[in-house]
């Protein structure tokens, strides 16, 4: 079996944009509510079993931080690879759908979106194929098209 020519990971965004974490307000909004959410429970439940948190700034902070994690994985990046391969389009379309996104449509670009109501999701983890003549090229969130990618090598 021939390798397979696939390109490298490239970010979507300048390095500028990437640091700015969000890339609609919308995002920002649902994180901050999740966010928000999460510190209201996680308070409820510490008075519950009777912790004591000795600093709530820094309870809030260390949240916020690890919640940031699901807004850094969502940043884009792309790769390509050549069309003619038509293994490769099975198991690159395989893989979209067991990573759990649906196609939302025929025309080019192809669009691939996470399973479940929109409300719980994000249009910045949605999976972008674009059919070139020649290549495949897939944009999308970083953790998704890093293991997207991966599969591809197997």
């Amino acid at each position: 079996m021939s390798k397979r020519s696939i390109s490298n990971i490239s970010w979507g965004l300048s390095l500028g944009r990437r640091l700015l974490l969000f890339q609609s307000f919308k995002q920002f909004t649902s994180w901050a509510a999740c966010l928000a959410l999460t510190i209201f429970f996680s308070k409820l439940i510490f008075d519950y079993i009777s912790v004591d948190i000795e600093s709530p700034v820094v309870f809030v902070m260390l949240i916020g931080l690890g919640s940031l994690v699901s807004v850094v994985i969502a940043l884009p990046a792309t790769f390509s690879f050549n069309r003619d391969d038509a293994a490769a389009l099975d198991i690159f379309f395989e893989n979209v759908k067991y990573l759990g996104y649906v196609d939302v449509g025929d025309v080019e670009p192809l669009v691939f979106c996470q399973k479940g109501p929109s409300f719980l999701r994000w249009d910045e983890s949605d999976v972008y194929v674009y059919l070139n003549s020649e290549t495949v090229t897939v944009t999308g969130p970083y953790s998704i098209i890093r293991r997207l990618r991966a599969q591809l090598h197997k």
